[in-house]
């Protein structure tokens, strides 16, 4: 996926929506209907604070990948946006060393779009997974350019993203999208 975005001037503003590949855009939410996720994986001397590539398993063969990219949006100011792969399990032919951690107990309730909006900007930068228990895996783009960091369950470390959680407006992604 492109780590960069740069047409994404339209009708008097930025506009970053995700950028998916495996699926068609509308149809994005149909991997988290009715999962569990199995586990995550970052590379190899990547942490969870800033990954250039987060990836999540999920029970029904799905595999998530999410990324960011960065977007110029005038003078020195770059705005992340999420980059969303899927894949069926056993399609992985990259040379990446993962780092493989197990969750246990986290059933999909439901899925959000975390969206960054103002006058000049709409960026879809991150996504929230709820489970049934209303525990949450927040994937958003980060500070580092081209970076996602990520809050789990179990996380030791706050959310290192571009945005405070607090200032994205949160809106449900479902399959009919």
């Amino acid at each position: 996926m492109k780590p960069y975005i740069t047409d994404a001037f339209q009708d008097g503003r930025f506009v970053l929506p995700f950028q998916v590949e495996g699926l068609s855009a509308d149809q994005i939410g149909k991997p988290f209907e009715a999962a569990r996720v199995l586990a995550y994986e970052v590379p190899k001397s990547q942490t969870l604070e800033a990954a250039w590539l987060f990836r999540l398993i999920l029970d029904t063969g799905w595999i998530v990948d999410l990324s960011s990219a960065c977007t110029g949006v005038g003078g020195w100011q770059e705005i992340g946006s999420l980059n969303l792969g899927f894949a069926r399990e056993g399609t992985d032919a990259t040379a990446i060393e993962w780092v493989i951690n197990s969750i246990e107990d986290f059933q999909i309730a439901s899925v959000e779009r975390l969206i960054f909006e103002d006058a000049e900007v709409y960026a879809e930068s991150g996504i929230a997974l709820k489970d049934t228990a209303h525990r949450e895996i927040v994937v958003a783009a980060g500070v580092a350019p081209g970076s996602v960091s990520v809050l789990m369950p179990a996380s030791t470390t706050p959310l290192q993203s571009e945005f405070e959680l607090e200032r994205l407006v949160r809106r449900p992604l479902s399959a009919e999208e």
